[in-house]
């Protein structure tokens, strides 16, 4: 069986997800704002 380490999560705003999945939880609990340079934003690009 693989171990994780103790360390996974660090950074990683609330602690429910340590012992269950719900990621919608996680998403809610660590989503912030874009506040970087709008050219990264760009236009798609063409389907390859």
């Amino acid at each position: 069986m693989a171990t994780t380490p103790q360390n996974a999560w660090h950074g990683f705003r609330g602690d429910g997800r340590r012992t269950t999945i719900d990621v919608g939880g996680f998403v809610h609990d660590n989503i912030e704002p874009y506040a970087g340079r709008p050219e990264l934003l760009t236009t798609p690009t063409p389907p390859t």
